[in-house]
């Protein structure tokens, strides 16, 4: 996506994507030349296949050390060996929610942190933050939530994301509460949603009618407050769950 702010409001400019599986640096980089993205402040995203996102206890250790301390825990649960990635640690929540303290980890291989980059490079980006699709998706719907004045509200979203995968976030003050992506079934958009009395034609095979639920609010020992921004980070601020074997895209 190519964008830019006017007014204080951000305009896109071209929106689309190419398929890459397999691609490297030389083939993409002359395709995003020709389309305009040359030595504009870029953001890399992630595809789902780069990048695990697990969730821990947080290490009780100083603020500086909780890098090592997370790389250390989650270890035996890399698809790679701990010393081939690199790792970031994202606070899951606002910090006010009660009990254990969590956080989310990110790990991704260093060659595809170092093929991200040697991309940048290539179009000469000034890259300030390489991001994943939860925190990605995090910052659409706390933008929206801003504009209805319901930011310290707690918001879901649903987004079909690869495929027949779909990723749902649950945020609060700009912060992530939750994330976990899941397979539906083919056909899951164009079902007819309603109560079994309502339905003009049978749903695909694993999906029932739409169940209302109840709106999700976290539980919080005070006020709700806005944090910083996330923490900065080995993946330049990854704004920081889970694999893919879906094509990768840009």
């Amino acid at each position: 996506m190519l964008a830019s702010v006017q007014s204080g409001a951000v305009v896109v400019r071209k929106a689309g994507w190419m398929g890459h599986v397999g691609a490297d640096v030389a083939s993409l980089a002359p395709q995003l030349l020709q389309l305009g993205f040359r030595g504009l402040d870029t953001t890399l995203i992630l595809c789902v296949s780069q990048y695990q996102l697990l969730q821990i206890d947080t290490p009780n250790v100083p603020p500086e050390e909780l890098r090592s301390a997370a790389r250390y825990q989650v270890r035996d649960m890399l698809q790679a060996h701990v010393d081939d990635v690199t790792i970031d640690v994202l606070q899951v929540g606002d910090g006010h929610q009660q009990g254990a303290n969590h956080s989310f980890v990110v790990a991704a291989s260093n060659s595809v942190v170092a093929q991200m980059t040697a991309l940048a490079s290539a179009i000469d980006g000034q890259v300030s933050v390489i991001d994943i699709q939860e925190t990605a998706q995090r910052n659409v719907q706390s933008a929206l939530a801003r504009l209805d004045g319901v930011l310290d509200r707690a918001n879901a979203a649903l987004v079909l994301v690869e495929g027949q995968q779909a990723l749902l976030t649950i945020s609060a003050n700009e912060e992530l509460f939750y994330a976990r992506r899941f397979d539906v079934p083919e056909g899951f958009l164009t079902a007819t949603w309603g109560t079994p009395t309502e339905i003009s034609q049978p749903l695909p095979t694993g999906v029932d009618g739409y169940t209302p639920v109840q709106e999700y609010v976290p539980q919080h020992g005070g006020d709700l407050s806005l944090d910083g921004d996330l923490l900065k980070s080995e993946l330049s601020p990854v704004a920081a769950p889970v694999q893919s074997n879906e094509d990768d895209r840009a």
